[in-house]
């Protein structure tokens, strides 16, 4: 992989995740809306992105380090430990709420009995557990190759599809209940866009998790995360 594309992927990665938040995601966040989120469909596509969330973050480790080794990217620091402890809290409430939901949506919630606390936040650990693992360099070196590459790709293309419903969720229910709330107030709406950046943090940078490791110390990335967040702005301060 070239060093062009090795700086890009968390780019594309946002590109596509503003392309799918404008067309690929509408679909579900309107049954989110229709349904407030109580459909059985969502639900399993909410179990569906915890199942591809952990899959792909396992995928990513061993591609991810080989670049980075490759690349003599440095270790991260005080701040980077603190940035991504961060991050791994919200990650972990994101995917509890999705299994809690998940389940819920399907009928299965109150079936487990006492157990099924554990059965939640075990489920949600999994991709959790997965994405912190893939940010730790494995013991031994590899190198970056084709078949390293193609590891990549799924495991980019599975926590994309993750995102994607995560993001149809947040859009549809979470963040309808903000633009409903800013409707018809500019300046309440420009408020609500800046206090929004907070959740719009947990639902779409933790999810993002693995990919940030490679870039966050970049100022571009942010500006590219930051994009992935104007439709929503859009709506807050002019209406949907």
């Amino acid at each position: 992989m070239t060093a062009t594309s090795f700086r890009q992927r968390g780019t594309m990665f946002d590109a596509a995740m503003f392309l799918a938040n404008c067309l690929l995601a509408w679909p579900l966040a309107g049954l989110v809306k229709k349904t407030q989120g109580d459909d059985p469909l969502f639900g399993a596509c909410l179990l569906a992105a915890v199942c591809l969330h952990t899959a792909g973050a396992c995928f990513k480790r061993r591609p991810l380090h080989a670049r980075l080794a490759a690349q003599n990217t440095p270790a991260m620091g005080g701040w980077g430990y603190i940035f991504f402890l961060t991050l791994s809290v919200m990650h972990y409430a994101v995917f509890v709420m999705c299994v809690t939901v998940g389940l819920a949506d399907l009928g299965l919630e109150g079936r487990m009995g006492a157990a099924e606390p554990f059965v939640v936040l075990g489920c949600a650990l999994a991709p959790s557990v997965m994405a912190i693992a893939a940010l730790v360099p494995p013991r031994a070196r590899e190198e970056p190759g084709p078949a390293m590459e193609r590891r990549e790709l799924i495991a980019d293309a599975l926590v994309f599809v993750s995102t994607v419903i995560i993001m149809a969720w947040w859009d549809g229910f979470w963040a309808e209940y903000l633009v409903t709330a800013a409707r018809p107030n500019v300046l309440m709406g420009l408020l609500l866009a800046v206090l929004t950046t907070v959740p719009f943090a947990m639902f779409y940078l933790a999810p993002r998790m693995v990919l940030l490791r490679e870039d966050y110390a970049r100022g571009r990335t942010w500006i590219s995360a930051a994009i992935v967040m104007l439709p929503l702005a859009a709506r807050l301060i002019f209406g949907s």
